[in-house]
């Protein structure tokens, strides 16, 4: 190949090789930017919406808590229950202000697609959809949470009046001493709301925003269709199946040759996940209009290469072609020919010496000549030098344009504090959030100091120095700005700062963040957790957290504190006779009253409707509390004028300090509302200390302490058996073994006084094996003397359940008297079972196995939950005393016996009924099928020769 042909394309593909490099790499750089800043962004998105959605479904619990507390709520399903005609099938109350009511609150709430109340039965008492009205709801789980106490949010289910698909917030209704559950308030979640507002987290072209469930399901999303289904992608579906969904985590997935890329955070909280899906190339659209704008560069720049290529070549083929045809001529013999190539360089020193054998013979004109070609050559490479610098300043100036377009287009201020020449730059956005015309460009000692209040403006330049001296990888803080409207505006500043090699700062850049509206919803949350609603003072939740941040301090270790825990005396009366509006007007004038004696070292909290609580910081001598409890009786002396009536108020206090009278929040809680107790039972608008009943409580506790330990060695202790008749026949069937206590002085004692105290000491171990010893001795003793009765129970405590070797003395008693296991029954209360329920209901099982019966006292008391009734090895189930006492006259008692019977009848369990002591509560049981009757009714708890002497009367019968 010739040269010239030769050198301009070698020139033209080394070229095409560097500037095809050069495009891959600029590629790969500007995608990798855009995806993590993408990715950055989304996880971003993701953090502050799983926050706002764990807000969210807060609010919806606390709007039903409210609902539930609403007067015209609980009116309504008072009536209803107070109704006589309740329980006929046919009666069907019509409750319209109170479904007007929640008609009213679906109108204004676009969030709540109905609200509506239901029966402790399950029916739909009143609604806000009148076609719902009676509706049997009690096989939903939200209601039977809601029946155990309970504000729950349900999973996803299909509301059975329009067939879509809702989320339901139920919370229970109680009675007016929060004693009783009366009722369910419930609301529906709307979806279709709640979906789109998720869905503009992300722009519709580009990508959906959605909530799933822990198996996948999608539980929000705008397609009302997807909505309960999974996702339509299958590897995504296969994607959410392998994942733990409690993690946040991100992966690429591609459909229909579209690249997604999908990230997800599980909502604090809540069962639910937040899941953005985002278009790859609608992400990449920026990185490929820069690689065509480039491209186009390189083919203009490669263009040019040729040019110059094919210029410069000729350059160097030219003289060579001329110096070898004069070499050819003179080899000829002609000497007039002349090589007209000059040059600095080699070539052009090969043209001298072969011209210079020729100069004499040439004339100026040829010298002019060639220094004229040397100038035309010059020329036309700066001209082609000049063109190339243009080319590059107008390239600068596009992506320069660029640059600050984006700027621009972003929400947030861009901003940067070059410490080697002071200067501050921020973007223009700065202009709209701030609402300054200008910003210093020069800063004296920190950024943003013309925003900063005298306040801040110290605590922010600490701030800057901690970072500067502790490196730290990312500096972030929050200040306050008083735009020129006065309005207080909020922003976030997070940044990072270049480091020289000797670890000085050399700038710092980063945005800073307009967050005014997370501010004031963070604010508006905070008020509804830590403040009373009525009288805005701190709450309980308040007040418990400031108790432990005392005790966990290291001020509780030099001082002391001070609780009163105050209580209205007769609220109530004021509620009734004035009504509620009246009442919460006093308690208002009354938390307005009691903050006058505050101070930085007493600080005062409204617990609940009619209960107060002071704190008193490093106050604890007995004369000072007393002083200031003076001050405030004295303050409550004043009448209090509520719409022209005069209401006087007196408060019964208690007292507890620590760390005396407890070193924790609970303990000094609890003792404070004894002493509170104490003084209302002693004449009201009263205060007692708790210190001053410890004495006597432990003096009472050392004298039980003691009457325990020697009750067995001295003969004190017995055992008493009540017998247990069949409803049916009245024929005697069996016996509850039950412990007594008798002192020196004949003084009968309780055993709810010393069984707690010998639980707590470990001595129920021995009375407990007392007992089982004293039982099995008795069943041989009747056995041999002939006598026929089923078994005789024996109360079992949890703690004797968790000693390791139970069965083994069980067994071993029944073998020291040979007596089969069908004779002795065990007995375990509600309490004790759910307190070993997981731990040693082997223990149960093995000794039901194995012949000996189990029995479930006091049902009813405790969680009164028939699921673990499934599991237990259980033959027989005591309904509580308390359900037999108003059997005679309340419905609603009867309704609950007849259906623990039935149930237990279902599980295969027998049922006694303990308490009873009337003809009419016999009568009520038998006709409920109730098997067995304990109680005054046939026997009170009898000694063993009495025992002995009932057993031979009923033989004889």
């Amino acid at each position: 190949m010739l040269l010239r042909k030769k050198i301009p394309f070698v020139s033209i593909i080394i070229m095409a090789f560097s500037l095809l490099i050069m495009n891959t790499v600029y590629y790969a750089y500007i995608s990798d930017i855009l995806i993590r800043d993408n990715k950055d962004k989304m996880n971003q998105v993701l953090d502050m919406e799983s926050v706002l959605l764990e807000t969210f479904f807060d609010m919806r619990k606390l709007e039903v808590n409210y609902l539930a507390n609403d007067a015209l709520v609980i009116k309504t399903i008072k009536d209803y229950l107070n109704d006589p005609e309740q329980n006929d099938p046919n009666f069907r109350p019509q409750y319209d202000a109170l479904n007007a009511f929640f008609e009213n609150i679906t109108a204004t709430r676009k969030d709540i697609q109905a609200v509506f109340v239901l029966t402790p039965s399950g029916r739909t008492l009143a609604s806000s959809h009148p076609e719902s009205y009676w509706l049997d709801l009690s096989d939903r789980q939200y209601f039977l949470d809601a029946m155990a106490g309970k504000t729950a949010i349900s999973k996803l289910l299909v509301d059975r009046i329009d067939n879509r698909a809702a989320l339901f917030v139920a919370t229970p209704i109680y009675n007016d001493d929060k004693s009783n559950i009366i009722g369910v308030l419930a609301n529906i979640i709307d979806t279709t709301y709640a979906s789109e507002s998720i869905h503009n987290l992300v722009d519709v072209n580009v990508g959906n925003a959605y909530l799933i469930d822990q198996s996948g399901m999608i539980i929000f999303h705008t397609d009302q269709a997807l909505i309960g289904t999974r996702h339509t992608n299958s590897d995504i579906d296969d994607f959410f199946k392998s994942s733990d969904l409690s993690i946040p985590n991100n992966s690429q997935f591609q459909k229909e040759k579209t690249i997604y890329y999908i990230a997800y955070k599980a909502i604090p909280n809540t069962p639910w996940i937040i899941v953005i899906d985002q278009n790859m190339d609608f992400i990449m659209r920026s990185a490929d209009q820069a690689l065509n704008v480039m491209l186009a560069i390189t083919v203009t720049v490669l263009l040019f290469s040729a040019t110059i290529a094919f210029l410069f070549s000729r350059q160097i083929t030219i003289p060579i072609t001329e110096l070898s045809h004069v070499m050819h001529k003179t080899t000829r013999g002609d000497l007039s020919a002349r090589s007209h190539y000059i040059s600095q360089n080699e070539l052009g020193e090969l043209s001298n010496d072969l011209n210079y054998m020729l100069d004499e013979l040439t004339g100026a004109y040829e010298e002019i000549e060639s220094k004229n070609d040397v100038l035309t050559a010059t020329e036309e490479e700066l001209r082609h030098n000049y063109e190339q610098l243009e080319q590059s300043q107008t390239a600068l100036k596009t992506i320069q344009g660029k640059y600050e377009t984006a700027l621009n287009a972003s929400r947030d201020v861009v901003w940067e504090w070059d410490y080697e020449s002071n200067h501050f730059f921020a973007s223009e956005v700065w202009h709209e959030l701030t609402g300054l015309d200008t910003y210093n460009t020069q800063i004296d000692e920190v950024a943003f100091e013309e925003l900063l209040q005298k306040k801040d403006h110290e605590s922010i330049l600490s701030i800057f120095r901690e970072h500067w001296r502790t490196h730290s990888p990312l500096l972030t803080f929050t200040f306050s700005y008083v735009a020129p409207t006065n309005k207080v505006i909020y922003f976030l500043v997070r940044a990072n700062t270049q480091w020289d090699v000797h670890g000085n700062p050399i700038k710092t850049s980063g945005i800073m963040v307009d967050v005014t509206y997370e501010k004031e919803t963070s604010d508006r949350i905070h008020n509804l957790a830590f403040n009373n609603q009525v009288t805005s003072l701190p709450n309980r939740q308040a007040y418990i957290l400031n108790l432990k941040a005392f005790i966990e301090s290291d001020e509780a270790v030099r001082c002391n504190l001070t609780v009163f825990q105050m209580d209205i005396d007769n609220f109530m009366r004021v509620n009734d006779a004035l009504g509620h509006p009246i009442g919460d007007e006093l308690l208002k004038a009354l938390a307005h009253r009691l903050t006058l004696i505050c101070n930085e070292d007493i600080s005062v909290y409204h617990l609940s409707a009619d209960e107060f609580a002071f704190i008193l910081y490093d106050i604890s001598k007995e004369t000072e509390i007393a002083e200031i409890i003076s001050t405030l009786y004295l303050m409550l002396n004043e009448p209090f004028i509520i719409n022209q009536k005069s209401i006087y108020v007196s408060m019964s206090t208690g007292i507890s300090v620590y760390p005396n009278d407890g070193d924790t929040v609970n303990k000094l809680i609890q003792n404070a509302d004894t002493a509170m107790f104490t003084a209302k039972h002693t004449g009201k608008s009263n205060y007692v200390f708790y210190t001053n009943l410890l004495s006597e409580f432990v003096q009472k506790k050392l004298d039980m302490d003691d009457l325990l330990r020697r009750s067995i060695r001295d003969k004190l202790i017995s055992m008493h058996y009540q017998p247990q008749y069949a409803t049916l026949s009245r024929k005697l069937n069996s016996f509850e073994a039950l412990m007594r206590i008798t002192t020196e002085d004949s003084t009968a004692v309780s055993p709810a006084d010393f069984i707690p105290v010998a639980e707590e000491n470990g001595q129920i171990i021995e009375l407990g094996e007392w007992a089982l010893q004293e039982v099995c001795r008795t069943i041989r003793e009747l056995l041999d003397l002939g006598y026929h009765f089923e078994h005789i129970s024996v109360n079992v405590s949890s703690i004797q359940l968790q000693q390791p070797h139970f069965v083994d003395t069980v067994i071993k008693m029944t073998q020291l008297y040979d007596i089969e296991p069908k004779y002795l029954e065990l007995e375990v209360t509600e309490s004790v079972l759910l307190s070993v329920l997981n731990e040693h209901d082997n223990t149960l099982s093995t000794l039901r196995n194995m012949g000996y019966k189990i029995a479930l006292d006091d049902f009813g008391t405790g969680y009164s939950s028939f699921s673990y009734l499934r599991t237990m090895p259980l033959s027989t189930l005591k309904i509580d005393k308390t359900f037999i006492d108003d059997l005679a006259d309340s419905k609603k008692d009867q309704e609950l016996v007849r259906q623990m019977i039935e149930l237990s009848h279902e599980l295969g369990i027998k049922v006694i009924a303990e308490g009873v002591e009337t003809r009419a509560q016999y009568q009520i049981l038998k006709d409920r099928g109730c098997d067995y009757i304990q109680g005054y009714y046939f026997s009170k708890p009898l000694s063993l020769e009495k025992t002995k002497e009932l057993l031979t009367a009923s033989a004889n019968h």
